[in-house]
């Protein structure tokens, strides 16, 4: 397979098992998949995130209907990627509030 290419083994085993068992309409959850693959839940996490930045289509849902899935066309891919966009926005938010701290008056204040 093409795509696999650019893949360590481990990768390639975690992408494929998410093709097989994951769906837009029936995702996987991370811990039924994590659980299966035999590795901790955070080296899951991390080869998810290594397949999303080496390019492959892997989507995840947060919410009620949650889990890990190999989105099959852009709409399915921009499901997924919603819940990530909207806690980058929350994220650079925070930093923003956060740099904007004066701590000469914030402790001040405290006194």
């Amino acid at each position: 397979m093409e795509h696999l290419k650019d893949l360590t083994a481990e990768e390639a085993n975690v992408l494929n098992f998410i093709i097989a068992h994951g769906t837009c309409e029936n995702p996987i959850p991370a811990k039924k998949a994590w659980k299966a693959l035999g590795l901790y839940k955070r080296k899951l996490e991390n080869i998810v995130e290594c397949l999303k930045r080496k390019g492959h289509p892997v989507g995840s849902l947060k919410g009620k209907k949650h889990g890990l899935y190999a989105a099959r066309n852009r709409e399915e891919l921009e499901m997924g990627l919603r819940a990530n966009v909207t806690q980058a926005r929350t994220t650079l938010q925070i930093a923003k509030v956060q740099r904007g701290i004066d701590f000469e008056e914030y402790w001040t204040r405290r006194s």
